[in-house]
Order: C-alpha cells, then sequence, then structure tokens
C-alpha cells in the first residue's frame, strides 16, 4: 500500500511528562477509558506517515496540545489512521517553540483585535490556552465521527450528553470571551455535526434525507445552545455544503432573523457589532431579496449580466471542469431540459474556473458533451468578484432567480431531481 509523507508545519516540542496520567485525565473528562494497551511516545519532533485509508483518501493527523505545551495523541485516533512517526532532526527547544508559537497566535489576534483594542499578554496566554485546549475537544469529536465511518456501521455513536457535560465544565470559559477564536468555533461545528449523525443512524432507512438531517441540526442548534453558541452554530451551519442541497433554506433565514433582532446592539460594543457583520451577508440573498446582478463572459467573449435574463425564470447551476460530481449531473440534466420551453425558462450554467488559461478547456467540454443552456465563466472560481454575496462554497451549487429578478431559492437541490422538476413548474405557473 502506498505511503503518503505528511511533514507538520509547526515543529512540535514535547515536555518530558507522565503521558500515560495525562492521557488519562483528558480520556475521564470526556467518560472514555483508556485502551491497556496505550503508548504514549515522546520524542523532540516528528513527521507523519499516514497509509492510503480503505476509501482512497489520504489523512494526516497531528498532536492535540493541552497546557504548558504538553502534548498527547488520542489513541483511538492513532489507531484508526494507522499513524507512524519517526524522530527527525527539527529540534526547538520549549522556549523557542513557545516565542514561535506565541507570535504566530499574536499576529492573528491582533488583526482582530484592532478595532477594539490592542490584545495584552495575559488576554494572549488565554486566549492561546483556550485554542489548546478546544483543540483537545475538538480530536474527541472527529474521533466519534470518523470511527462511525471507517469500522463501515460496526461501531454505534454514542450519546452526547456525558460528552457535552464534561466538556461545558472541562473547558470552563466563556463563549462571549472566545467566539471570535476560530477553533471555538470549530468545536461547535463538530457538537452539531456529531449530534446529527446520532440522530441519522438511528432512523429507519426509509426515514432518512438530507432535509431530515439539516433540519435536526437546525433544531439541535436552536434548543441546546446559548444566544452567543447559537449565533455561532447558525453561521457554521449556513456555510456548510451540505446546504446547497436542502429544498428548505428560507427556514434557516427565517431563524437567522429572529436571532439577529435579539442581539443587543444599544451599547455597540464591538462584541455585537461584529456578531451582526456576521449575518448581514445572507441577508443579501435571502428569499424574496433582489438578486444581485453579475456580469461575466459566455463562449463568445461577450459580457453577460443578470439583468439580462429579467422577464424569465432563471434557474443556475454553478460548476467546474475540474468537480467530477458536476460533470457527471451533466447528462441527467437532459430530462429537464425536454420538460420546459426556452421561452419560459433559462437554465444558466455558470463555470467556476482558477484563471483564462482554462478558458478553452471550458469551451471544449460544453461542445464534448452537449452542455445544453446558456453558459458563463468565472475566474478564480468561489473568489470570483462578481459572485461573492451568493456565498458560493461548493460545487455543484444551484440558484432559482424569480422573474423580477428576486431570489426564490438562493440554495436548491439538483435541477435534474424530480422534486426540483415540480418546483420550477410552480414556480413557471405563479
Amino acid at each position: 500500500m502506498q505511503k503518503i509523507l505528511f511533514l507538520i508545519a509547526s515543529f512540535i516540542f514535547l515536555v518530558s511528562l507522565n503521558s500515560i496520567v495525562l492521557g488519562q485525565e483528558y480520556y475521564d473528562a470526556f467518560g472514555f477509558k483508556v485502551s491497556p494497551d496505550l503508548e504514549m511516545e515522546q520524542t523532540p519532533s516528528f513527521y507523519f506517515q499516514v497509509e492510503d485509508t480503505p476509501r482512497g483518501e489520504y489523512v494526516s493527523s497531528k498532536p492535540v496540545f493541552s497546557k504548558d505545551l504538553d502534548s498527547i495523541l488520542i489513541e483511538q485516533l492513532y489507531r484508526l489512521t494507522q499513524l507512524k512517526f519517526t524522530s527527525k532532526d527539527y529540534k526547538l527547544s520549549s522556549e523557542e517553540y513557545n516565542s514561535y508559537l506565541y507570535e504566530l497566535y499574536r499576529e492573528r489576534l491582533d488583526s482582530i483585535y484592532v478595532l477594539y483594542k490592542p490584545i495584552n499578554d495575559f488576554q494572549l496566554k488565554l486566549s492561546l490556552e483556550i485554542m489548546l485546549q478546544t483543540n483537545v475537544a475538538i480530536e474527541v469529536y472527529n474521533y466519534l465521527n470518523y470511527h462511525v465511518l471507517y469500522t463501515r456501521g460496526e461501531f454505534e455513536l454514542l450519546p452526547d450528553t456525558v460528552i457535552g457535560k464534561n466538556l461545558e465544565k472541562w473547558l470552563g470559559f466563556s463563549s462571549k470571551l472566545v467566539f471570535m477564536n476560530p477553533q471555538y468555533s470549530r468545536l461547535l461545528s463538530k457538537k452539531v455535526e456529531y449530534n446529527a449523525n446520532y440522530y441519522y443512524q438511528n432512523l429507519r432507512e426509509d426515514e432518512k434525507s438530507v432535509e431530515k438531517f439539516e433540519e435536526y441540526k437546525l433544531n439541535f442548534i436552536d434548543s441546546v445552545f446559548n444566544d452567543v453558541d447559537r449565533m455561532i452554530a447558525m453561521y457554521n451551519h449556513l456555510k456548510n455544503q451540505r446546504m446547497n442541497y436542502t429544498t428548505d433554506f428560507s427556514t434557516s433565514y427565517s431563524r437567522i432573523e429572529k436571532f439577529c433582532a435579539g442581539i443587543n446592539m444599544g451599547n455597540s460594543n464591538f462584541f455585537d457589532i461584529y456578531l451582526k457583520r456576521w449575518f448581514e451577508k445572507f441577508e443579501k440573498i435571502k428569499p424574496g431579496s433582489n438578486a444581485p446582478n453579475f456580469t461575466l463572459l459566455n463562449q463568445l467573449g461577450d459580457s453577460v449580466s443578470l439583468d439580462d435574463y429579467k422577464g424569465k425564470l432563471v434557474a443556475i447551476t454553478f460548476w467546474g471542469t475540474w468537480c467530477g460530481p458536476c460533470l457527471e449531473s451533466v447528462p441527467k440534466y437532459e430530462k429537464t431540459f425536454e420538460k420546459f420551453s426556452k421561452d419560459s425558462i433559462v437554465f444558466l450554467n455558470i463555470a467556476l474556473e482558477s484563471d483564462s488559461t482554462k478558458l478553452e478547456r471550458w469551451k471544449k467540454t460544453i461542445e464534448e458533451m452537449g452542455y445544453r443552456g446558456d453558459h458563463l465563466i468565472a475566474f478564480k472560481q468561489f473568489n470570483n468578484p462578481e459572485l461573492l454575496f451568493y456565498l458560493l462554497i461548493a460545487a455543484p451549487s444551484y440558484t432559482v432567480i424569480g422573474r423580477d429578478g428576486q431570489i426564490l431559492e438562493p440554495r436548491f437541490i439538483p435541477f435534474y431531481d424530480e422534486r426540483a422538476i415540480k418546483r420550477l413548474k410552480e414556480l413557471l405557473e405563479q
């Protein structure tokens, strides 16, 4: 089996500690039992060698940190990814590593706090400690989720009740203090993902659907988290690419509006202002809002704008010649094209390509695949300035614009889906 070497970007210094005791402490916090054959290796620095997994993907892993730059390896994660490590000559003393890490983290925090106030050493140390602690918790959730994947269903997820309670007691910090910490945001996402997977595995096969999975996430976020965590978790939820394939995206927007209305802006403090800005971008593409106009090039090199299609229903597919699922879907659209008149609806296919060097490949792909509809190309992929307001994070993605230029479906299921065809017919009758 072919092996890939993953060099860890940060060279890791492991202090000499009783790592078995340290490992037991963290396992106890989450209600786990440590395997009798658990071995905590200690070395000044190392890189990782990870084997090809059964699913044909390569998985890299790294240690998680705790207080005082101690480092532990979660034993289940070690076994899961077939992790192997080898001593190397990249050696930093604890003081050097400490200085290196603090400098990197200070730069990040200073950029976040620039509108607020300069961060002092105490805040830096506290925030760094929170980041390191949170990494441990994230790895626990990672293990629980991936263990199901790698055992192909032989292992069932456990209820999160014990994990969640222990997590809150162990971390022991206010979410309002750390809401801008990216690690804390990731942790909330992992918690939501884990609980949704636990719910989903207990459904009957005929009950399982993307819609139910996403609806459970919304209900979980709404009922479990406090106000601050709820806002962060909802923001993460909307960024999740699975939301590209739900038929009820508008439900998320109604909940967002409710959350935003509850934010106290009276004191104009940095926390509330920053949180409000998070959600303003979603307001621009909620159902019923005017679709942000864009102008892109077609195959002939002519500029075409969304406004040019006013008066017609516009079904937009964001795809790419580099995207396997996108190319696989092209033949499936034929049945959809056959059911609609060109005079009533426009199927607008926007290719998200890296740069102009992909222009000829784009044209050739359209021709060879017989890809029907109108075609435009957007360079810089998801970062194309003309499309930023659409908050694209995955391809294929689908959007429906009404005859009056208003957004009807910010995110939608594939247009070849029978439910999508039914919905498009309903929109044409309105």
